[in-house]
C-alpha cells in the first residue's frame, strides 16, 4: 500500500526491547552459579530481585506489547480494530512484529516527528517535552530495503521481494551449491504427481541434514515470497514425524526448482483499479488412490486461494481441508468459505484505513474456479435458502452469505486455463505451472 500510494516509509528497532517494559508484578531470581556478590558470604541465602521486564519470562512479550501500546497510544495513535498490531493516527501507521516496526505516512516529516516523540520523549505536534511521555531506545533504519530478511527493491512499476541469502542458506544445509549449473541437478517445477503418501514400510532415508529444520526454512520462504512452493513444501511437511527417502526426495526436488531460480520472488505490479480479487480452487480427494483408500487423510481434498490487493499478492494458503467432502460442488465451496475468513477481515481493515489514506472505499471481487459440472458451487453459494445437498455444511460454511446478498462480494466464474489458485492445490506440468506462476509472481 505504502508503494501504490507514494507513501514515506521507515523501518526501526528497538533495542532489548524486552527490557525497556516494566514488570507488572515481582519477579525474583536465583544468583547465578558462580557469582559472589560483594559483601555475600552466603549467596545460596539470597535471591536477585528483577528491576526490568526480561527475556524468557512467561508474560515478558506480553509486557513489551503493553508498553509499546501504551505509549502509542499516548501519542494519539488508535489500535486497529482488525489488526491489534497496527496503529494509526491520520495518515501514520505503524505496524508492529515484536520489536521490528514499519512505519508508514504521506510525508516523511510526520514519521521524523513521530520518531523524535519516542526518542526524546517529545510531543509530535509540538515538539515539546512531555513528562507523561515514555522514552524508547531504537535504530532508525531508514527506508524499508530489509524486513524479516525479505529484501524489498523498487521497481519501475512496482516491487520486488526476494529472499535469495534463505534460498542460499536451504541448498547449503542440502549439499547444493546455488551457483552449479549442471541442468541434471535442476528442476522447472517442485513437484510432480504422484502425491506422497506416508509409505511406512519404504526406504529409509540416506541423506544426513535435518528434515524438520530445512522444512521449517521451506515453510517461512513459501509464506514469505515463493508462493509458487506453496503446495509442494504442504505436501512434505505432512511427514515431518517419520520422513523417509520417498520425502527426502520431495524436499530434494524443491531445492533443486529453487536452485535455478533462487534471486527470484515475487514481482508486484501496483494497479490500482484492480482493488481486491481472490482466486480460489479445490483439488477434490486428489490423493486417493487403491493403495490409500483405508487411510482417511487421503480422501481429504485441499484448499488453495490468493488474495490479492491492487493487482499484488498479499496472502496466499494451500492445505488440506479439515473435513471430507462429499462432492467436488462441496469441496470447491468449502474452499471459497475458507478463503473468506481471511478475505473479509482484509475488508474491515481497508474500510478502517480508507478515512486516514484518502482511498476510494474497496469491493472484493472472489474469483472461483467452476467445472464444467461444477456451476453448482456458484449457485449454493448465492442461494437464499438452504439446499437438501448442502444444509450439513450449512452453519460453517454458509457465515459469507449476507456478504454476497449485500452484494459486498461478488463471486465470478472464471476459465480454469486462468485459474491462478490451481498452482496450489495440485502438480501441475511444465507449461501450465509457468503460465500461472508468472500470472503470479511476474516471471
Amino acid at each position: 500500500m505504502s508503494i501504490a500510494l507514494d507513501l514515506d516509509t521507515r523501518s526501526i528497532d528497538f533495542t532489548m526491547a524486552y527490557a525497556q517494559a516494566p514488570l507488572k508484578a515481582p519477579v525474583y531470581m536465583e544468583i547465578p552459579w558462580g557469582f559472589k556478590p560483594a559483601g555475600v558470604d552466603h549467596p545460596d541465602a539470597y535471591c536477585l530481585k528483577l528491576l526490568v521486564n526480561w527475556y524468557g519470562l512467561k508474560d515478558g512479550g506480553l509486557n513489551w506489547y503493553d508498553c509499546i501500546k501504551s505509549g502509542l497510544q499516548d501519542r494519539g495513535f488508535i489500535q486497529s480494530q482488525v489488526n491489534p498490531c497496527l496503529f494509526t493516527r491520520g495518515s501514520l501507521m505503524v505496524i508492529l512484529y515484536v520489536d521490528d516496526v514499519l512505519i508508514a505516512a504521506k510525508h516523511s516529516t510526520h514519521i521524523d516527528s513521530l520518531l523524535a516523540s519516542l526518542k526524546d520523549g517529545t510531543d509530535i505536534d509540538t515538539g515539546k517535552d512531555n513528562p507523561k511521555l515514555q522514552k524508547f531506545q531504537f535504530t532508525d533504519d531508514g527506508s524499508i530495503k530489509t524486513f524479516l530478511v525479505v529484501n524489498i527493491e523498487c521497481t519501475q512499476n512496482g516491487f520486488h521481494l526476494a529472499q535469495p541469502h534463505l534460498i542460499a542458506r536451504i541448498l547449503h544445509v542440502l549439499g547444493l551449491e546455488a551457483d552449479e549449473t549442471n541442468s541434471r541437478n535442476t528442476r522447472d517445477t517442485p513437484a510432480v504427481k504422484p502425491l506422497l503418501i506416508k509409505d511406512t514400510s519404504g526406504e529409509k532415508r540416506t541423506l544426513p541434514w535435518n528434515y524438520r529444520s530445512v522444512i521449517g526454512m521451506l515453510n517461512y520462504l513459501a509464506g514469505s515470497t515463493r508462493p509458487d512452493i506453496s503446495m509442494a513444501v504442504h505436501q512434505v511437511a505432512r511427514f515431518s514425524s517419520d520422513p523417509k527417502r520417498s520425502h527426502e526426495k520431495g524436499v530434494m526436488r524443491i531445492a533443486r526448482y529453487l536452485k535455478c531460480n533462487a534471486k527470484f520472488g515475487m514481482f508486484y505490479k501496483v494497479d490500482l483499479s484492480q482493488e481486491i480479487e481472490v482466486y480460489v480452487d479445490a483439488d477434490f480427494a486428489g490423493a486417493w488412490t487403491h493403495e490409500t483408500a483405508l487411510d482417511l487423510n487421503y480422501v481429504l481434498s485441499r484448499t488453495g486461494y490468493v488474495i490479492l490487493l491492487f493487482g499484488c499478492p498479499l496472502f496466499w494458503h494451500s492445505k488440506l481441508q479439515s473435513e471430507i467432502a462429499l462432492s467436488t460442488t462441496e469441496a470447491e465451496y468449502i474452499a471459497l468459505s475458507q478463503s473468506l475468513r481471511n478475505v473479509i477481515p482484509l475488508l474491515n481493515l481497508i474500510n478502517e484505513l480508507t478515512p486516514a489514506l484518502d482511498i476510494a472505499p474497496i469491493t472484493p471481487l472472489i474469483k472461483c474456479k467452476v467445472f464444467e459440472d461444477n456451476l453448482s458451487t456458484i449457485a449454493v453459494a448465492k442461494a437464499p435458502t438452504m439446499l437438501p445437498r448442502t444444509k450439513h455444511i450449512g452453519l460453517k460454511y454458509h457465515h459469507f452469505r449476507q456478504f454476497v446478498q449485500q452484494g459486498t462480494v461478488d463471486i465470478s466464474y472464471v476459465n480454469t486455463d486462468n485459474q491462478i489458485a490451481d498452482i496450489f492445490t495440485k502438480p501441475l506440468a511444465s507449461a501450465a505451472f509457468s503460465y500461472l506462476r508468472y500470472k503470479l509472481m511476474g516471471w
